[in-house]
């Protein structure tokens, strides 16, 4: 096996699988009866509370491990303080 001189690079290829991960911002989450919350849009454009379980913080973020599902659409402003059934008004950008 050949060895790597100091200061010089390679590329490695380190088998695997990627992880895929849904992040939120940590400020849309807020906490009920002991249940982490966010609120989404569905498809009809209502507000729905949806229970979460959150794993790891990762900066300003934190990932959703249940109870959202990638492409969601997630109510960043007035965060718990929408009344469920709320119709919601959809930004883009």
């Amino acid at each position: 096996m050949d060895s790597l001189a100091a200061g010089f690079t390679a590329t490695a290829e380190i088998p695997g699988e990627v992880a895929r991960m849904i992040l939120v911002p940590r400020s849309v989450l807020y906490s009920t009866g002991g249940l982490q919350l966010v609120t989404v849009v569905d498809s009809a454009g209502f507000a729905r509370a949806r229970v979460v379980t959150v794993g790891r913080t990762r900066g300003e973020e934190i990932e959703i491990l249940s109870g959202l599902a990638a492409g969601e659409a997630v109510v960043l402003d007035r965060v718990g303080a929408i009344i469920e059934g709320t119709r919601i008004e959809r930004k883009n950008g």
